[in-house]
């Protein structure tokens, strides 16, 4: 029995809101400059530290996501994966739509 479990996206964003306050508090700390540059080095550690455990703890469900596509269905990222064709749009009646011939251009 297979369950198809998804990722905690909501955690995803605590960290990324997380991440943010973070920077912005030690953005104001009165530090010197090379404590602030320390501080900065670690809670960027930190920071990829915890994005490394999410990714984790939520790669199995991640494998299991379909693929990103754009807007009209194609694959964004091409991993050699077969491309369907999309399905062909009805011609739209509106004249601003189709493409002007040579004597209506001027």
């Amino acid at each position: 029995m297979t369950t198809h479990k998804k990722p905690v996206w909501r955690s995803l964003a605590v960290v990324g809101l997380l991440g943010g306050a973070g920077l912005t508090i030690t953005a104001r700390l009165p530090l010197g400059g090379a404590a602030q540059t320390w501080l900065l080095l670690v809670w960027v550690g930190l920071f990829y530290a915890v994005m490394a455990g999410w990714i984790r703890r939520n790669s199995e469900a991640l494998e299991s996501e379909p693929p990103a596509q754009d807007s009209i269905g194609r694959p964004i990222v091409d991993n050699g994966a077969p491309v369907f064709a999309a399905e062909p749009r009805a011609e739209t009646p509106n004249s601003a739509a189709r493409p002007l011939n040579q004597s209506e251009a001027y």
